[in-house]
């Protein structure tokens, strides 16, 4: 999960926001693990995207 999580991380963006970036990565693959289910996690990334998008309008 670490390395997916990292992974997640390198593909969104500066190296500025990794640590943020790698913590959001392992708690949607914790999600992911624990609910054995992909949709809480894909809700979750939407609405942090959300969240972030709003935050610069």
């Amino acid at each position: 999960m670490i390395l997916s999580a990292g992974i997640f991380a390198l593909f969104h963006g500066a190296i500025v926001g990794f640590p943020s970036r790698m913590l959001l990565g392992l708690m949607l693959g914790y999600l992911a693990v624990d609910s054995r289910n992909l949709r809480l996690p894909i809700l979750l990334h939407f609405l942090n995207n959300t969240l972030a998008l709003l935050s610069i309008l």
